[in-house]
């Protein structure tokens, strides 16, 4: 081909006017048939790269239109060749050099997305490889532990904070990155074709209406001044700013849904923040892309403040009236984002319901409960009403058990085997200690109450369930009964009839 390419342009070197005579052409119609054979070879649906590709994304759309593509290429061949045979060659040649601008934007979109595709790739196995090694280094630590407690590592309970999901961010942080690129080629080839075809800039010139701005310049006043003139100036609407616009809905909502993803994989995982704040952030930034989008979208179509603002303040007092509880919801998950009195990863108690904050959504927030069934809260319940927070500001905690030993025991000996029981257990603080008191005399056992605090909620249950086991072992071997409810029976009268009790002499 490329002898072909060096007469084509020696040609059109030597005579600019009349360059395109018959040998001029025909190489160009040979160069053409080439490009179209090349292309042939590497669309057809059982060439190597359908192959690879179908090995990689199989079941796609592209895979399923895979013969069109082979001949599309072909189609496009014959028609350029078919313009310059009939005489419209100089359209054939614009056609021809637009698709292979529009062919080298697709090729370096292509790279570019494969190379971002790779840093994102090695950008999740370095904090796969930093989380597998933390929960490594916490396995380490449950299991010692355990041994020490002479438990088996399974009995030790799992760590209730949320974990980094490094699969759903990446694939968040590609779905962003696919679509700006895709709306990158998209504007792209509307400048390569738009000299092209007449028609794509008539586009720019079709008003579906109009919109008013107020324009301030300065005017001179005739006496070596100026003077501010406002004045009202009319601009159209046309159906590229109605595109311009969708386009840019669409991005909003690709990137409201996926920038979670691409700020934790870019951004937050470097930064030494907890998980609650990473997710007030990534709320933030969601909020704040709608915003803009919704912002960007109205300019466009010509709807600023001025002609928006009615019905803003419209829709404000809908919202207070009509719709006071969606709203207020919403303000409350501001606030809980911003105050933060509880945050994701935080184990809380709602009225009866305890669990793990999972999710805070605009309207309402997630509750995880032990069972794994999820307790939907609506926002507003969690700023006015009553809550628990576990974790809030500190996570240790203070087990209680309450004891009643049997009347006749030896009370000192009892909150002494306590303290001594509490002491060897390897899960429980010795700062703050653990306390053992005798606290009442009860209808049939001496009451006692041991007080003991643990470093965190994960190994709770654990905890009460071997403090149990060995009080009750404890108290055994020392000859300590553990009281259990008693009632004395005194029969004043006997129905007649009822056989008496012989007396005893």
């Amino acid at each position: 081909m490329l002898p072909l390419v060096l007469v084509i342009h020696t040609l059109q070197a030597a005579d600019p006017l009349h360059g395109q005579d018959v040998l001029e052409r025909v190489a160009f119609m040979l160069v053409i048939a080439i490009v179209g054979w090349f292309l042939h070879r590497l669309l057809r649906s059982e060439g190597n790269v359908f192959r690879e590709y179908r090995a990689l994304y199989s079941g796609g759309w592209i895979d399923r239109l895979g013969p069109f593509w082979s001949w599309l290429g072909i189609s496009l061949v014959v028609t350029i060749i078919g313009l310059s045979f009939f005489g419209y060659h100089y359209t054939a040649r614009q056609i021809a050099f637009k698709l292979f601008v529009s062919f080298e934007l697709l090729v370096a979109m292509i790279i570019l997305r494969s190379a971002i595709f790779r840093a994102i790739l090695v950008m999740g196995r370095r904090v796969s490889i930093n989380e597998s090694r933390q929960r490594a280094m916490n396995a380490a630590q449950e299991s010692q532990q355990a041994s020490t407690a002479g438990l088996s590592p399974s009995k030790i309970a799992p760590e209730t904070t949320q974990r980094f999901d490094v699969s759903a961010n990446i694939a968040q942080f590609k779905r962003i990155v696919s679509t700006m690129l895709l709306m990158c080629n998209l504007i792209g080839l509307w400048f390569i074709w738009s000299e092209v075809f007449p028609a794509i800039n008539q586009l720019n010139r079709w008003e579906i209406g109009s919109t008013s701005v107020l324009v301030t310049e300065q005017v001179p006043d005739g006496k070596e001044g100026t003077v501010t003139n406002t004045k009202e100036l009319i601009e159209p609407v046309t159906v590229v700013d109605l595109g311009m616009a969708i386009l840019i809905g669409i991005v909003t909502f690709v990137a409201s849904r996926n920038v979670p993803g691409m700020l934790e994989m870019a951004l937050l995982q470097r930064l030494p923040l907890d998980n609650s704040v990473r997710y007030a952030i990534t709320t933030l930034a969601r909020y704040f892309i709608i915003v803009f989008g919704i912002i960007f979208g109205f300019n466009l179509l010509g709807l600023g403040w001025s002609q928006v603002q009615w019905l803003v303040t419209a829709l404000t007092f809908g919202l207070a009236f009509g719709l006071q509880e969606i709203f207020a919801n919403f303000v409350a998950g501001l606030i809980l984002l911003f105050e933060r009195p509880i945050r994701i990863g935080d184990i809380v108690t709602v009225d009866d319901v305890s669990g793990v904050v999972s999710k805070i959504r605009m309207r309402a927030t997630t509750i995880s409960n032990w069972d794994r069934k999820e307790f939907i809260v609506p926002n507003k319940d969690l700023i006015t009403g009553r809550l628990l927070n576990w974790t809030l500001s500190d996570q240790i905690n203070r087990v209680i058990i309450n004891v009643g030993i049997a009347y006749g025991s030896d009370a000192s000996l009892a909150t002494e085997l306590l303290l001594k029981t509490a002491n060897e257990h390897p899960l429980i603080l010795t700062d703050p200690p653990p306390m053992a008191t005798f606290e009442s005399f009860g209808d049939n056992s001496l009451n006692l109450v041991l007080r003991c605090f643990l470093p965190n909620l994960n190994n709770r249950l654990v905890a009460t369930d071997e403090l149990h086991k060995a009080i009750y072992k404890t108290f055994a071997d020392a000859g300590i009964e553990i009281s259990f409810p008693q009632r004395d029976i005194h029969i004043r009268s006997l129905p007649p009839g009822f056989p008496e009790m012989p007396k005893s002499s």
